[in-house]
């Protein structure tokens, strides 16, 4: 007899424990992060002691009222595919705000089990929920569980598998007779069952989209409640089930004083403080910089520089002593293993950025950094929710970009889109720790502050946009729940670590091994394919095309133009590009110093951080802006901020500021970005008064 196959969804409120449920079910590695929005898209797997049920991972959402994408996304698929049982994920430690979608789901008349999570907390702050009084109330089983220490997992599957093919039953709450009657007489008039109703009521898009239904035959029903109540209908429903909510809670659960949640408000008092907040998150991003670049991860670059100077010695002995070609020699040393190499350097530096940002996530930091951003990103008609693909995109722009898809309204995500790339990456990384490294090696500030001119950047193109009207953007409410500050789990933290470092070698031993080779060739060979001098190569004569263009930025050097055209494919290039194009044996600061100052290498950096991304990440933005016309305006505005930034550096930077000064740079910027929002506000104002 076949066994049948199962699907199981886990729905629940983001950062409720969902994706470390399902990574625990599965055994698969998906992202986890102690902050909001992890969960982007449906994620599915099967359950690794029994492959006949598939886990599905859907986006973290509050409530089944669809106001942002995910929760469209998570609402269509509950629906349309109706899953043979859900798991919600509940965050025992904040039950008022997640029972909230509990009981919707109830309400619905799904099979539903309850996963209480974080037991492990719930233990530590004196917390106790009774699992069976709660079941007999919302009529779901439930049972006690800690995602993250692998608690009671086997035992909730045991539970789901059992429940999956017993009936359900609707959770029935009882609303003011007032509210009960508008009920029924919608039910009745457009033969609908109680949930749905209930979405009528609350005037539910989704619903209402439903084109077998005369739903003005009740607007006189809901226009009538609203007008006693004084509230939409949704606001009406929700208040009304706030209400049960916090009416059951007592029954099954006693609290003592919880001691994590007193400490996290206490340290949430300095780290969001008005006006200590911003300064102690510059003060964390110079420490994370200074350490992964100039400190710990510049120890490791340099023992991996020497081990990489000692590797081509030995190739080259090597290759030479078998009398092999000095066309073939100089391609695999001078070529791949000097471009492929270099990159491959910075591995220690790339690791610890990735570490200190693993462990910004995992202690719940970052979700008070959105918070805090989000005093700011309103001035440019954003809200906090748009600063997280760009706190994603500290890792790599490509997830950053598609993450934007939860920002609800379509401008607002359009300009997140167009300002997320300002954001460094990791394939930035390399670059700047080269140029740090050749001309800054004493300057601890010169690296953090790419960060805060790619900030002051988003802030100041984000002003530029909304002026120009190119977006009608009205920063909706921002709703975000602070998690409380945990310590990051070891586990966790390690495999994120491993899959970004992994991403990172890989794509050193595809792209830039490609990009490698070709640089060579174009390097060594001219137009009739025969060898000659660098100068007289295929790849100078199209560098000396583009030189003159970059020439008012302070490098119209065809070797740094020809770089910046490499890193097209891969930013990492533009590393392996200039150390191939200097020549292997070459000291790459000595190199370096030929064709840049110390001030036209901070154009340079700047030019690569503003500068449009990779290829992989303009696939990106066409697929989540929905054409090539709005992919060639966000690119067009990209190297247009890029050329402007970098020639301003250069220009103003020459007149006024030495070389060791050159830090001052970005903080001119920012100061310019608040002056634009103040003015901002004062014309605005005046226009008001008008």
């Amino acid at each position: 007899m076949t066994q049948k196959n199962y699907k199981i969804a886990l729905i629940g409120n983001p950062n409720s424990g969902k994706t470390t449920l399902f990574n625990a079910l599965t055994k698969m590695r998906q992202t986890v992060g102690n902050w909001p929005g992890v969960t982007i898209e449906k994620k599915q797997g099967v359950y690794y002691k029994n492959k006949s049920v598939t886990i599905v991972d859907l986006p973290g959402i509050y409530s089944l009222t669809p106001y942002s994408l995910e929760e469209k996304i998570a609402r269509d698929y509950l629906q349309s595919e109706k899953p043979d049982l859900i798991i919600n994920i509940i965050d025992t430690t904040n039950l008022e705000r997640n029972l909230y979608l509990t009981t919707q789901l109830a309400e619905t008349g799904a099979k539903v089990v309850a996963a209480l999570n974080m037991l492990d907390e719930l233990e530590s702050s004196g917390i106790s929920v009774d699992e069976n009084r709660l079941s007999d109330i919302l009529g779901i089983r439930a049972m006690p569980i800690s995602a993250l220490k692998n608690r009671n997992i086997t035992k909730l599957m045991d539970l789901c598998l059992a429940e999956i093919n017993r009936p359900s039953k609707a959770l029935k709450i009882e609303y003011p007779e007032d509210i009960e009657k508008a009920l029924s007489e919608i039910s009745q008039k457009l033969e609908l069952d109680r949930f749905s109703a209930i979405k009528v009521f609350e005037r539910d898009s989704l619903t209402l989209s439903r084109q077998d239904k005369d739903f003005a035959s009740v607007e006189k029903t809901v226009l009538a409640a609203e007008k006693r109540y004084g509230e939409k209908g949704v606001e009406i429903i929700s208040n009304l089930r706030y209400a049960y909510i916090e009416k059951i809670i007592p029954s099954f659960q006693t609290k003592k004083m919880n001691k994590r949640a007193a400490l996290s408000a206490k340290i949430d008092k300095v780290l969001t403080n008005k006006y200590l907040a911003f300064p102690i998150f510059v003060l964390i991003i110079w420490l994370m910089y200074f350490i992964s670049i100039q400190t710990l991860g510049n120890l490791g670059l340099e023992a991996l520089e020497r081990v990489l100077e000692l590797l081509k010695g030995s190739v080259r002995g090597g290759l030479e002593a078998a009398g092999i070609s000095p066309w073939l020699i100089g391609l695999v040393v001078d070529g791949i293993i000097t471009g492929v190499g270099t990159i491959l350097t910075f591995l220690p530096q790339i690791i610890l950025l990735f570490l200190f940002i693993s462990l910004l996530e995992g202690c719940g930091y970052m979700a008070r950094v959105a918070y805090i951003m989000d005093r700011l990103f309103k001035k440019i008609g954003l809200s906090g929710k748009s600063f997280i693909p760009m706190i994603i995109g500290c890792g790599c722009s490509v997830p950053a970009i598609m993450s934007a898809r939860t920002v609800e309204n379509n401008d607002e995500r359009r300009l997140t889109i167009m300002l997320t790339p300002f954001i460094p990456c990791s394939a930035k990384l390399p670059v700047f720790a080269l140029f740090v490294g050749a001309f800054f090696p004493d300057n601890a500030f010169v690296a953090p502050s790419m960060y805060l001119l790619g900030i002051a950047m988003v802030i100041a193109g984000g002003l530029l946009l909304k002026k120009l009207r190119l977006f009608k953007t009205q920063s909706d409410t921002f709703v975000l729940e602070l998690p409380q500050y945990r310590l990051p789990q070891l586990k966790n933290v390690l495999i994120e670590l491993w899959e970004k470092s992994k991403s990172f070698i890989i794509k050193a031993g595809t792209i830039i091994f490609a990009a490698s080779i070709v640089l060579w060739v174009l390097q060594n060979f001219d137009w009739s394919f025969r060898m000659v001098e660098a100068e007289r190569s295929l790849l100078a004569s199209i560098g000396n095309v583009l030189a003159p263009i970059f020439a008012p930025l302070g490098f119209g050097d065809w070797r740094a133009s020809v770089a910046l055209l490499a890193g097209m494919f891969a930013k990492e290039t533009v590393v392996s590009s200039l150390s191939i194009l200097l020549g292997s044996e070459a000291d790459i600061a000595a190199a370096l110093a030929t064709i840049f100052t110390p001030l036209s290498a901070y154009s340079f950096m700047a030019f690569v951080l503003l500068s449009f991304p990779c290829i992989a990440a303009l696939g990106a933005t066409k697929k989540e802006m929905g054409s090539t016309k709005w992919l060639l305006i966000t690119m067009g505005f990209q190297v247009a901020t890029a050329y402007l930034v970098a020639f301003l550096i250069y220009n103003i930077g020459s007149l006024y500021f030495y070389n060791k000064w050159i830090v001052l740079a970005p903080l001119i910027f920012a100061a310019a970005s608040v002056a634009a929002i103040y003015l901002y506000k004062r014309i605005k104002k005046k226009g008001a008064k008008t």
